[in-house]
Protein backbone atom coordinates (compact mmCIF):
# COMPACT_ATOMS: atom_id res chain seq x y z
CA UNK A 1 0.00 0.00 0.00
CA UNK A 2 3.05 2.41 1.12
CA UNK A 3 4.37 1.89 -2.81
CA UNK A 4 0.96 2.27 -3.86
CA UNK A 5 1.39 6.19 -2.59
CA UNK A 6 3.99 6.96 -3.35
CA UNK A 7 3.69 6.19 -6.98
CA UNK A 8 0.59 8.45 -6.80
CA UNK A 9 2.43 11.20 -5.41
CA UNK A 10 5.82 10.87 -7.06
CA UNK A 11 4.77 10.07 -11.10
CA UNK A 12 3.81 12.91 -12.96
CA UNK A 13 1.70 12.90 -16.74
CA UNK A 14 3.56 13.95 -19.72
CA UNK A 15 2.24 17.32 -19.59
CA UNK A 16 3.17 18.08 -15.91
CA UNK A 17 6.68 17.17 -16.77
CA UNK A 18 6.59 19.66 -19.34
CA UNK A 19 5.32 22.18 -17.12
CA UNK A 20 8.19 21.58 -14.46
CA UNK A 21 11.17 21.46 -17.51
CA UNK A 22 9.31 25.00 -18.04
CA UNK A 23 9.16 26.54 -15.08
CA UNK A 24 12.87 25.30 -14.23
CA UNK A 25 13.49 27.29 -17.19
CA UNK A 26 11.92 30.33 -15.96
CA UNK A 27 13.66 30.42 -12.74
CA UNK A 28 16.92 29.53 -14.68
CA UNK A 29 17.04 32.52 -16.72
CA UNK A 30 15.87 34.91 -13.94
CA UNK A 31 18.38 33.97 -12.05
CA UNK A 32 21.04 33.91 -14.51
CA UNK A 33 19.93 37.18 -16.12
CA UNK A 34 20.86 40.25 -13.21
CA UNK A 35 24.43 38.54 -13.09
CA UNK A 36 24.77 38.87 -16.58
CA UNK A 37 23.53 42.50 -16.97
CA UNK A 38 25.33 43.74 -13.83
CA UNK A 39 28.43 42.01 -15.51
CA UNK A 40 27.51 44.30 -18.87
CA UNK A 41 27.29 47.28 -16.48
CA UNK A 42 30.47 47.14 -14.79
CA UNK A 43 32.33 46.96 -17.52
CA UNK A 44 31.02 49.71 -19.17
CA UNK A 45 29.97 47.96 -22.63
CA UNK A 46 27.72 49.53 -24.95
CA UNK A 47 27.51 47.00 -27.28
CA UNK A 48 24.22 45.19 -26.59
CA UNK A 49 24.25 43.54 -29.91
CA UNK A 50 25.03 39.70 -29.28
CA UNK A 51 24.27 39.35 -25.34
CA UNK A 52 20.92 40.49 -26.89
CA UNK A 53 20.53 38.17 -29.44
CA UNK A 54 21.65 35.15 -27.28
CA UNK A 55 18.80 36.55 -25.25
CA UNK A 56 16.51 36.63 -27.61
CA UNK A 57 17.08 33.03 -28.87
CA UNK A 58 16.86 31.83 -25.70
CA UNK A 59 13.61 33.45 -25.02
CA UNK A 60 12.02 31.99 -28.68
CA UNK A 61 12.52 28.50 -26.90
CA UNK A 62 10.26 29.13 -24.15
CA UNK A 63 6.55 28.64 -24.68
CA UNK A 64 3.93 31.08 -25.63
CA UNK A 65 3.64 33.22 -22.80
CA UNK A 66 6.87 34.54 -22.01
CA UNK A 67 5.69 38.65 -22.57
CA UNK A 68 7.19 39.39 -18.93
CA UNK A 69 10.62 37.95 -19.70
CA UNK A 70 10.65 40.05 -22.42
CA UNK A 71 9.57 43.27 -20.89
CA UNK A 72 12.30 41.93 -18.32
CA UNK A 73 15.07 41.64 -21.03
CA UNK A 74 13.94 45.10 -21.96
CA UNK A 75 13.87 46.74 -18.90
CA UNK A 76 17.90 45.43 -18.24
CA UNK A 77 19.26 46.03 -21.72
CA UNK A 78 17.85 49.68 -23.16
CA UNK A 79 20.94 51.42 -23.50
CA UNK A 80 19.28 54.63 -22.34
CA UNK A 81 18.92 53.71 -18.79
CA UNK A 82 22.54 53.41 -18.22
CA UNK A 83 23.52 56.91 -16.82
CA UNK A 84 26.18 58.86 -18.81
CA UNK A 85 28.63 61.67 -17.27
CA UNK A 86 27.26 64.85 -18.29
CA UNK A 87 29.51 67.95 -19.55
CA UNK A 88 28.79 71.94 -18.40
CA UNK A 89 30.65 74.67 -16.88
CA UNK A 90 30.74 73.89 -13.17
CA UNK A 91 32.73 75.99 -10.15
CA UNK A 92 34.48 73.47 -7.74
CA UNK A 93 34.02 75.82 -5.07
CA UNK A 94 30.26 75.71 -5.19
CA UNK A 95 29.31 72.83 -7.08
CA UNK A 96 26.43 70.04 -5.10
CA UNK A 97 27.70 66.42 -4.69
CA UNK A 98 24.79 65.27 -6.86
CA UNK A 99 26.23 67.92 -9.55
CA UNK A 100 29.88 66.41 -8.91
CA UNK A 101 28.33 62.68 -9.71
CA UNK A 102 26.32 63.79 -12.72
CA UNK A 103 30.09 65.28 -13.67
CA UNK A 104 31.26 61.58 -13.49
CA UNK A 105 33.16 61.88 -10.33
CA UNK A 106 32.06 58.82 -8.17
CA UNK A 107 30.14 59.56 -4.78
CA UNK A 108 33.01 58.92 -2.47
CA UNK A 109 35.29 61.47 -4.52
CA UNK A 110 32.98 64.31 -4.04
CA UNK A 111 32.60 63.50 -0.25
CA UNK A 112 36.65 63.91 -0.04
CA UNK A 113 35.76 67.12 -2.79
CA UNK A 114 32.81 68.26 0.39
CA UNK A 115 35.45 67.60 2.97
CA UNK A 116 38.28 69.61 1.88
CA UNK A 117 36.05 72.84 1.14
CA UNK A 118 34.35 72.61 4.53
CA UNK A 119 37.80 72.38 5.97
CA UNK A 120 38.19 75.71 4.41
CA UNK A 121 39.63 74.30 1.33
CA UNK A 122 39.39 76.28 -1.95
CA UNK A 123 40.40 76.30 -5.62
CA UNK A 124 41.44 79.52 -7.10
CA UNK A 125 42.36 78.82 -10.62
CA UNK A 126 41.29 76.06 -13.03
CA UNK A 127 44.86 74.10 -11.83
CA UNK A 128 44.31 74.50 -8.40
CA UNK A 129 41.74 72.30 -9.20
CA UNK A 130 43.21 69.64 -11.59
CA UNK A 131 45.82 68.59 -9.06
CA UNK A 132 43.70 68.08 -6.55
CA UNK A 133 43.84 64.00 -5.22
CA UNK A 134 40.49 62.71 -6.74
CA UNK A 135 41.09 63.98 -10.32
CA UNK A 136 42.55 61.84 -12.59
CA UNK A 137 44.48 62.54 -15.57
CA UNK A 138 41.38 61.61 -17.80
CA UNK A 139 39.18 63.58 -15.98
CA UNK A 140 41.21 66.63 -16.26
CA UNK A 141 41.71 65.85 -19.80
CA UNK A 142 37.73 65.32 -20.34
CA UNK A 143 36.89 68.67 -17.92
CA UNK A 144 39.68 70.92 -19.36
CA UNK A 145 37.62 74.13 -20.61
CA UNK A 146 34.68 73.96 -18.33
CA UNK A 147 35.94 74.74 -14.92
CA UNK A 148 34.83 78.34 -14.20
CA UNK A 149 36.02 79.88 -11.41
CA UNK A 150 34.85 83.25 -10.45
CA UNK A 151 37.56 86.39 -9.17
CA UNK A 152 36.26 86.57 -5.63
CA UNK A 153 37.60 90.64 -5.54
CA UNK A 154 36.95 90.84 -1.37
CA UNK A 155 39.66 88.11 -0.67
CA UNK A 156 42.13 89.44 -3.80
CA UNK A 157 42.35 92.70 -2.21
CA UNK A 158 42.02 91.39 1.42
CA UNK A 159 44.86 89.08 0.67
CA UNK A 160 47.13 91.65 -0.63
CA UNK A 161 46.76 93.59 2.41
CA UNK A 162 47.89 90.78 4.56
CA UNK A 163 50.71 90.46 2.57
CA UNK A 164 51.50 93.87 3.29
CA UNK A 165 50.54 93.76 7.01
CA UNK A 166 51.21 90.25 8.88
CA UNK A 167 48.03 88.98 10.89
CA UNK A 168 48.83 89.19 14.74
CA UNK A 169 47.97 85.86 15.64
CA UNK A 170 47.22 86.80 19.43
CA UNK A 171 44.47 89.07 18.35
CA UNK A 172 42.79 88.77 15.38
CA UNK A 173 39.44 86.93 15.09
CA UNK A 174 38.24 84.66 12.64
CA UNK A 175 37.34 87.47 10.10
CA UNK A 176 41.03 89.11 9.90
CA UNK A 177 42.29 85.03 9.92
CA UNK A 178 41.02 84.30 7.08
CA UNK A 179 42.46 86.87 4.97
CA UNK A 180 45.76 84.82 5.23
CA UNK A 181 45.67 82.84 1.89
CA UNK A 182 45.15 79.21 2.60
CA UNK A 183 43.37 79.83 5.62
CA UNK A 184 39.61 79.18 5.24
CA UNK A 185 36.45 79.09 7.49
CA UNK A 186 37.87 75.65 9.65
CA UNK A 187 41.34 76.63 9.75
CA UNK A 188 40.27 79.75 11.36
CA UNK A 189 38.48 78.75 13.98
CA UNK A 190 40.69 75.85 15.11
CA UNK A 191 43.43 78.50 15.74
CA UNK A 192 41.39 80.77 17.82
CA UNK A 193 40.37 77.74 19.92
CA UNK A 194 43.79 76.20 20.28
CA UNK A 195 45.17 80.04 21.62
CA UNK A 196 42.23 80.17 23.92
CA UNK A 197 43.58 76.43 25.17
CA UNK A 198 47.26 77.89 25.37
CA UNK A 199 46.96 81.34 26.55
CA UNK A 200 48.29 82.26 23.24
CA UNK A 201 50.77 81.24 20.94
CA UNK A 202 54.72 81.88 21.33
CA UNK A 203 55.71 80.29 18.23
CA UNK A 204 54.14 79.40 14.64
CA UNK A 205 55.23 75.92 14.94
CA UNK A 206 52.05 75.54 17.46
CA UNK A 207 50.12 75.49 14.30
CA UNK A 208 50.93 72.26 13.55
CA UNK A 209 48.97 71.04 16.89
CA UNK A 210 45.99 71.41 14.75
CA UNK A 211 44.33 68.82 13.10
CA UNK A 212 45.12 68.78 8.90
CA UNK A 213 47.66 71.37 9.80
CA UNK A 214 51.15 70.61 7.94
CA UNK A 215 54.16 72.12 7.80
CA UNK A 216 53.64 73.16 3.91
CA UNK A 217 50.67 75.14 4.98
CA UNK A 218 52.88 76.22 7.84
CA UNK A 219 55.99 77.24 5.63
CA UNK A 220 53.64 79.11 3.10
CA UNK A 221 51.70 81.49 5.56
CA UNK A 222 54.77 82.14 7.93
CA UNK A 223 55.51 85.26 5.83
CA UNK A 224 51.93 86.61 6.45
CA UNK A 225 51.66 86.09 10.41
CA UNK A 226 53.41 87.32 13.67
CA UNK A 227 53.26 87.26 17.02
CA UNK A 228 53.50 89.43 20.07
CA UNK A 229 53.72 87.19 22.75
CA UNK A 230 53.27 90.52 25.02
CA UNK A 231 49.66 89.19 24.76
CA UNK A 232 50.13 85.43 25.79
CA UNK A 233 48.28 84.57 29.51
CA UNK A 234 51.05 83.45 31.92
CA UNK A 235 50.75 80.87 34.34
CA UNK A 236 51.39 80.89 37.86
CA UNK A 237 51.94 77.47 39.54
CA UNK A 238 50.42 77.88 42.90
CA UNK A 239 47.30 76.25 44.26
CA UNK A 240 45.23 78.84 44.00
CA UNK A 241 45.81 78.50 39.39
CA UNK A 242 44.63 74.71 39.80
CA UNK A 243 41.50 74.96 37.13
CA UNK A 244 44.09 76.71 34.59
CA UNK A 245 46.94 74.37 35.28
CA UNK A 246 44.36 71.27 34.60
CA UNK A 247 42.90 73.29 31.47
CA UNK A 248 46.29 73.72 29.78
CA UNK A 249 46.97 71.53 27.15
CA UNK A 250 51.01 71.40 28.14
CA UNK A 251 50.02 69.75 31.61
CA UNK A 252 46.63 68.11 31.97
CA UNK A 253 44.68 66.99 35.20
CA UNK A 254 47.57 64.69 36.33
CA UNK A 255 50.39 66.84 36.22
CA UNK A 256 48.58 69.44 37.33
CA UNK A 257 47.63 67.81 40.73
CA UNK A 258 51.34 66.97 40.99
CA UNK A 259 51.94 71.00 40.88
CA UNK A 260 49.55 71.77 43.32
CA UNK A 261 50.54 69.31 45.87
CA UNK A 262 54.16 70.04 45.38
CA UNK A 263 53.52 73.83 45.70
CA UNK A 264 51.81 73.30 48.72
CA UNK A 265 54.42 71.68 50.29
CA UNK A 266 57.08 74.05 49.36
CA UNK A 267 55.01 76.78 50.54
CA UNK A 268 55.70 78.74 46.94
CA UNK A 269 55.72 77.95 43.05
CA UNK A 270 58.05 75.22 42.04
CA UNK A 271 60.31 75.99 39.18
CA UNK A 272 60.51 73.68 36.51
CA UNK A 273 63.48 72.18 37.09
CA UNK A 274 62.11 71.29 40.62
CA UNK A 275 58.76 69.68 38.95
CA UNK A 276 61.04 67.74 36.10
CA UNK A 277 63.43 66.20 39.06
CA UNK A 278 60.36 65.03 41.55
CA UNK A 279 59.37 63.54 37.77
CA UNK A 280 56.05 65.67 38.02
CA UNK A 281 56.54 67.61 34.55
CA UNK A 282 58.53 65.65 31.73
CA UNK A 283 61.87 67.39 29.64
CA UNK A 284 59.34 67.80 27.11
CA UNK A 285 56.64 69.23 29.08
CA UNK A 286 58.80 71.69 30.78
CA UNK A 287 60.23 73.13 27.89
CA UNK A 288 56.94 73.80 26.04
CA UNK A 289 55.63 75.35 29.50
CA UNK A 290 58.73 77.80 29.59
CA UNK A 291 57.37 80.54 27.42
CA UNK A 292 54.13 79.95 29.68
CA UNK A 293 55.83 80.12 33.48
CA UNK A 294 56.51 83.45 35.29
CA UNK A 295 58.71 81.78 37.29
CA UNK A 296 60.42 79.83 34.60
CA UNK A 297 64.33 79.35 35.89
Amino acid sequence: MFRRLLKEWFTFSRSERVGILVLAFLMLIFLVAPVVFRYVDNHHSNDYGALRARVDSLVELLPNGADEIQQTKERWYTPAAKSEAKLFVFNPNTLSKDSLVLLGFSPKQADVLLRYRERGGRFRTADDFFKFSIVSSKQQERLSGVVNIPVDTTMRYASQRAAFTPVELNSADTAELRTISGIGAYYAQQIVMLREKLGGFVSAEQLLEIKYFDQEKLTRIQPRIAINENLVQRLRLLPEDELLLRKHPYIGPYAARGIVAYAKRKGSAPTLDELVSNNILTLAQAQKLKPYVERAE
